[in-house]
């Protein structure tokens, strides 16, 4: 029996779902999206089951198609912003609960890869330790970031540069070098 053709819509929807997934698992490497910015990562996480939270009212729309709902950042699933936001951002993102620690957030966040603060990771899916470099997050992000989250609650971290992405799930540890 032949398996059925996927359509575009379906076939980039699912080139950006693998890219993630590969780079949650490897936390560091960095993944290429099937376009640029956000909209890959709307294909292929958001749909009328999910909340959200954004600030850019063109992102809001093309979010609201897919039927998903606009809330607060403390009751969205997804929190798509720019680097410079996160810093007012994070003390508001939902982490979940011991019981229930798949209710944190997950943000997506537009930063440049390759360049800027040196970082070491280290966790599961990284041998030892990677080192990498993300531009524009505040150097309290990521202090703030070491407060908040004690696995398994917490979030996770979609960095998207262009039509790079780069993952930073709950259980990687982030040092700032």
């Amino acid at each position: 029996m032949a398996a059925p053709q996927r359509n575009h819509e379906e076939a980039f929807a699912n080139a950006a779902f693998d890219a993630m997934l590969s780079a949650t698992a490897r936390p560091g490497q960095i993944e290429t999206l099937p376009d640029s910015d956000f909209g890959p990562v709307v294909a292929a996480l958001i749909d009328r089951e999910c909340t959200f939270f954004a600030s850019d009212e063109v992102l809001i729309q093309q979010l609201s198609e897919t039927g998903a709902r606009f809330t607060s950042i403390g009751e969205a699933d997804f929190v798509f912003c720019r680097a410079s936001e996160l810093s007012a951002l994070l003390p508001k993102v939902k982490i979940g609960s011991d019981l229930y620690p798949d209710d944190g957030a997950t943000l997506i966040v537009s930063a440049r890869l390759a360049k800027g603060d040196k970082l070491r990771l280290s966790g599961p899916g990284i041998k030892r330790h990677k080192d990498v470099a993300i531009a524009g997050i505040e150097r309290a992000v990521w202090d703030h970031r070491a407060r908040q989250i004690r696995y398994p609650t917490g979030f996770d971290m979609l960095i998207v540069d262009g039509a790079q992405l780069m993952a930073l799930p709950r259980s990687t540890k982030v040092e700032v070098l």
